[in-house]
């Protein structure tokens, strides 16, 4: 069994040498497993370290001239080799045996293809006092098991058996983020189309990855625009569905009403003004993402 880890990347070689030094521990067979970086700025690109690089496995950079995360691992897929591959972000940090839990969750379950685990963050800088670390944490429990309707994986932890991308496609490239624009959903859109093929997700509670939480995400303002893209991405995500895509308008068009009205409930029982407008606002804006997109107006949101 050989894993291909396809780490895509832009302008973040600091970040990129931590990542590379965290991938030189893994506790795994220097000969199983394989490491595709994907330079998504070419121009601007960091040097990948000699001294790190000395003690890697199988080690390639490639370059992906045209932007966007999705396109990045799509062409990381391109140019792996291994029979899974798995996808970490740039700024995430595997633990040192993630390698051999999802080997045994393979050779446990050979009937699962899609596999994926909780993502904790971590910080470089002071955390505000009213940043809570569920805002950005991604756990489905503390047992290992299927992922049911509406659960899924977030591509910073997710390792997905070769032959689905030849079977049922690769990321859309239309989603995704990209150096300008925060533009999200490229994960639920792949997803959810295996779903309705069949295909099952397994979440392993050891496929443990620590994810940055950058200076720019620990505000008010991104938290509320990705409440509101992760909306617009929704609909994307249904618009081969018609009579879902309406019936999940007029769903959000009064969820938005209920939950506006709950939002300035709520104001009386948080302490914080910060997570007042982070908790209750988030549905807010996400219905407002939602159902602007399907009135056909598109709104780009820079990062």
């Amino acid at each position: 069994m050989k894993f291909s880890i396809v780490v895509a990347t832009y302008n973040h070689p600091q970040i990129l040498a931590d990542c590379l030094k965290n991938l030189a521990r893994l506790k795994f067979p220097k000969d199983q497993f394989e490491i595709i970086f994907v330079d998504n700025n070419p121009g601007n690109s960091g040097k990948i370290p000699l001294t790190e690089k000395r003690e890697m496995p199988k080690l390639k950079m490639v370059f992906e001239e045209t932007p966007g995360l999705s396109r990045s691992r799509n062409k990381g897929i391109k140019e792996s080799s291994g029979g899974y591959i798995a996808f970490i972000d740039d700024d995430a940090l595997i633990e040192e045996n993630y390698l051999s839990v999802a080997q045994k969750a393979i050779r446990n379950h050979p009937e699962i293809s899609i596999f994926g685990g909780p993502i904790y963050p971590y910080y470089l800088d002071d955390k505000p006092g009213w940043f809570k670390d569920e805002y950005e944490a991604r756990n489905w429990g503390e047992k290992e098991r299927i992922l049911e309707r509406g659960e899924t994986f977030s591509g910073s932890n997710m390792i997905i058996k070769r032959e689905l991308f030849a079977r049922f496609g690769k990321f859309r490239t239309s989603l995704g983020m990209n150096a300008q624009f925060l533009i999200l959903g490229e994960e639920t859109d792949f997803f959810t189309r295996l779903k309705k093929k069949g295909i099952e997700l397994l979440y392993v509670p050891d496929m443990k990855v620590n994810h940055l939480v950058q200076r720019d995400k620990m505000t008010v303002t991104y938290q509320l625009k990705r409440a509101y893209v992760a909306g617009s991405s929704q609909f994307v995500n249904l618009e081969d569905n018609p009579a879902l895509a309406l019936f999940s308008f007029f769903k959000y068009a009064g969820g938005w009403i209920v939950f506006s009205f709950w939002a300035l409930l709520k104001i009386f029982s948080h302490k914080n003004l910060k997570q007042w407008l982070v908790e209750e606002w988030s549905p807010v804006l996400f219905a407002t993402g939602f159902l602007i997109r399907s009135v056909g107006i598109k709104i780009k949101v820079k990062r």
